[in-house]
């Protein structure tokens, strides 16, 4: 039974069993243990604490996917990711998505603050230096389809 749940897996003896599937194991195991250990007749429809134990704990692996928690540090799809959690990042989070560290981010935007290109002509205001220097940053950093209009819409 136990390798029916590590199926996916070609050669099984190169990948180590993750603790979700452990857990699952073991519940298992101590079910097939209860159900098949001789009960006396004067209890024969008592369920025993152990099979309770084992069938929680079973239902619990089976149902949850994560065993620990998810890093704190999620990026949300809006605004709110461009102007409040990437000011907040570690500054390795921030390199990683903008490809510069905090200090050359905001070296780069007092340069090119007072360029002519930046400034609005229009009825249209225009976004901020900071905000136009975040999506080029992106754009540049990504290649394929996550650099689309799309993709920078639903983060920027």
């Amino acid at each position: 039974m136990g390798d029916q749940v590590l199926a996916r897996y070609r050669n099984y003896s190169r990948h180590p069993r993750s603790l979700r599937e452990q857990g699952i194991m073991a519940a298992t195991e101590l079910v097939l243990q209860e159900i098949a250990m001789p009960q006396s007749k004067s209890n024969i429809y008592s369920i025993s604490y152990t099979l309770v134990l084992a069938l929680a704990t079973y239902n619990y692996f089976k149902t949850v996917r994560y065993l620990n928690p998810r890093p704190a540090e999620s990026v949300f799809k809006s605004p709110v990711y461009r102007d409040q959690v990437l000011s907040q990042l570690s500054p390795i989070a921030f390199r990683k998505a903008m490809r510069v560290t905090p200090r050359q981010f905001n070296f780069i935007v007092e340069v090119i603050q007072g360029h002519p290109v930046f400034l609005s002509r229009g009825r249209k205001p225009q976004a901020e230096v900071a905000t136009q220097l975040k999506v080029a940053l992106h754009r540049l950093a990504h290649n394929g389809s996550h650099a689309s209009y799309e993709s920078l819409a639903r983060i920027f």
